[in-house]
């Protein structure tokens, strides 16, 4: 097992000058196709393109779905014919596009953002922004929160680019209003969309791998669905890098005044495996980008033929509920439509059963999180006795709230009155060796539980802290989370639940941070006479378990 301090943190809350690059790579391709498909949109009017929404529906393919999938499209028919009305009025929407390699709570990096003028179903205006550039045209006079700033010396005051630090996405949209209006700005949008960019590989599973024939870039094969997008941000951004770290050992050499004739000077040139780094003026750093506009135009094309229309609806439907895609509207009816159908993005303040959802935000910044893979398992023990033991030898690191409990717990005394829930996130670093991309993984994490719950046992990161009284009845524990590269931990936290979570009529939700991707998760119930009841799944979206009797057995199932 290796044992390290982890290093402090200078995490790209903030960005200046050419380490802006990273971040705008990811989600200038989705932006791209974006793009396009509104120029689609533009190139075959409003009226025709809404008429034919409108109309998929009778095809035999779509008769064929679950019904509720059919509901679902008929939400996204509705929303289309407001969008695309003919009505002659001119709305505004604000698109935010986050890049899920570099994890928020409400995504991924706030990098980009394009604002989209439409009238009668044609857009009049659409213009594309580095969320950076606007952050400089005003100062801030909001403080991050306290807990962000503990982890992120370099950075005190939110701006635009920070505003979706809050698994609501609801808050994450007053937050970018507040900022945008903030730079002088016109804030009064229709509707604020915020994409991740994940979406492009899903769009890659519908068109099939692409190749783009444009200057040398046909040398790195077909772009994929898995691993299409750091694949595309390696190819343009690895060697302006490489280029940027010899202009770095070079200046230093000459602010040393080292002789043109030393050996460091030839040294400069090449990386530790001993590989030439090319160096690149301005314009060939721009002329890279260009693949980014190619690729579209070859994506584009293929996503608006009839054959695909229908894989691009059933995508946007899954996008929708994975939260990789999350909708706000001006409009109440619109809105209501958006958080019947779970698309909205919101923590659910209503639920009064049990209840978890992990917030991870990466502070350690870089594109770790494509390397990053989780699992989750969540027990609730209605013995009250399933407090776990330190185990040195085996790796594990469990501490306990005070030295009684450790006691306890050690004799096998320990047993809690109210239901004993163990919260267990497994991270594991898939990347052994640092790269321009992704280095140790960090994060703040918050774990969002019943108001009233009261902690007693955590594995690997220190006490946390807690935060109460949010999203309605509910609390949140917060603690860092450190993996090293090639390394695996089982972050863990046992609490006890309030009183009225009973066995009787069970439920439990858990709900899915936008951005995260595909989990395995494993549910367990205890109940009081030691039967154990599981259920295991493939966790995408927000998912309700319930304890029920079917056909005179108790079972642990999935509400739909």
């Amino acid at each position: 097992m290796r044992m390290r301090t982890a290093p402090h943190s200078t995490s790209r809350y903030v960005r200046t000058g050419k380490l802006w690059r990273t971040v705008a790579i990811i989600c200038a391709i989705s932006l791209a196709v974006i793009g396009g498909l509104l120029w689609y949109a533009v190139r075959h009017k409003g009226a025709v393109l809404q008429k034919t929404i409108s109309s998929l529906d009778a095809l035999p393919s779509f008769k064929q779905l679950d019904p509720s999938t059919r509901a679902q499209f008929g939400a996204i028919q509705d929303l289309a014919n407001a969008i695309l009305v003919q009505d002659g009025v001119t709305r505004r929407y604000l698109i935010l596009l986050q890049n899920n390699l570099e994890l928020r709570p409400g995504g991924g990096f706030l990098g980009q953002y394009g604002v989209v003028k439409m009238r009668n179903g044609e857009v009049l205006d659409f213009v594309v922004e580095d969320a950076n550039v606007l952050d400089g045209t005003y100062k801030s006079d909001r403080p991050l929160p306290p807990a962000l700033q503990k982890y992120l010396s370099d950075t005190k005051k939110m701006k635009f680019r920070d505003s979706n630090h809050s698994p609501h996405f609801p808050d994450n949209v007053q937050n970018a209003l507040y900022f945008y209006q903030l730079a002088n700005q016109d804030a009064n949008f229709d509707g604020v969309i915020a994409v991740n960019a994940s979406v492009f590989e899903d769009l890659l599973r519908i068109t099939g791998p692409v190749t783009v024939t444009f200057r040398d870039f046909e040398k790195y094969g077909a772009f994929h669905a898995d691993g299409g997008l750091m694949k595309l941000q390696k190819i343009v951004e690895e060697p302006v890098f490489r280029s940027e770290e010899r202009k770095k050992c070079e200046k230093s050499l000459r602010t040393a005044k080292v002789p043109e004739d030393d050996p460091r000077w030839k040294a400069c040139q090449y990386d530790a495996e001993g590989k030439k780094m090319k160096l690149m003026d301005h314009g060939e750093e721009a002329d890279r980008k260009k693949i980014i506009h190619v690729l579209a135009k070859n994506l584009v094309p293929q996503l608006a033929k009839i054959d695909n229309i229908e894989p691009l609806i059933t995508m946007l439907t899954e996008s929708l509920t994975r939260k990789d895609i999350q909708l706000w509207f001006k409009d109440e009816r619109l809105q209501s439509i958006a958080t019947e159908e779970q698309w909205a993005g919101e923590v659910d303040q209503a639920w009064t059963g049990d209840y978890v959802m992990v917030s991870d935000a990466n502070v350690g910044a870089l594109k770790s999180d494509f390397y990053m893979r989780r699992s989750m398992e969540y027990t609730v023990d209605f013995t009250g006795r399933s407090a776990e033991v330190n185990d040195a030898a085996a790796g594990r690191m469990v501490r306990y709230l005070t030295d009684d409990v450790k006691a306890r717990v050690a004799a096998g005394t320990f047993r809690t009155t109210a239901p004993l829930a163990t919260m267990r996130m497994t991270y594991e670093n898939t990347a052994t060796e640092p790269s321009y991309f992704n280095s140790d993984y960090h994060a703040y994490t918050r774990l969002y539980v019943p108001q009233g719950s009261t902690w007693y046992v955590r594995e690997w990161f220190e006490p946390p802290s807690v935060e109460k009284n949010v999203f309605g009845d509910k609390q949140a524990y917060s603690y860092k989370v450190d993996v090293l590269l090639g390394q695996k931990i089982p972050t863990m936290l046992q609490y006890t639940l309030p009183h009225h979570i009973t066995e009787e009529g069970y439920t439990l939700k858990i709900q899915k941070q936008s951005g995260i991707g595909t989990i395995p998760l494993t549910v367990t119930v205890i109940s009081a006479d030691g039967m154990t009841y599981t259920k295991k799944i493939d966790f995408t979206r927000d998912t309700i378990f319930a304890l029920k009797s079917i056909d005179g057995t108790q079972a642990l199932v999935v509400e739909e």
